[in-house]
């Protein structure tokens, strides 16, 4: 609960500290640079709906990819 009254680009930020994801996994993932995701989640660049889903589904794409192949 208190996760949702954060920014999204700080929940974004803590979801993926707390899973144990590095910024360059996710952003690989996702498609971008490592240093424009800590740009993101440091709220220094902007953050479009579509790029926010990417986000997301990278954390939980590499959240299920280590739960498959310890």
């Amino acid at each position: 609960r208190e996760l949702q009254a954060l920014p999204p680009c700080r929940q974004l930020a803590l979801t993926r500290i707390a899973r144990g994801l590095t910024q360059q996994s996710v952003a690989t993932q996702a498609g971008i640079g490592e240093i424009y995701l800590s740009k993101i989640e440091r709220g220094h660049r902007s953050l479009t709906p579509a790029l926010e889903r990417r986000l997301w589904a990278a954390i939980d794409i590499e959240t299920v990819e280590r739960a498959e192949h310890p």
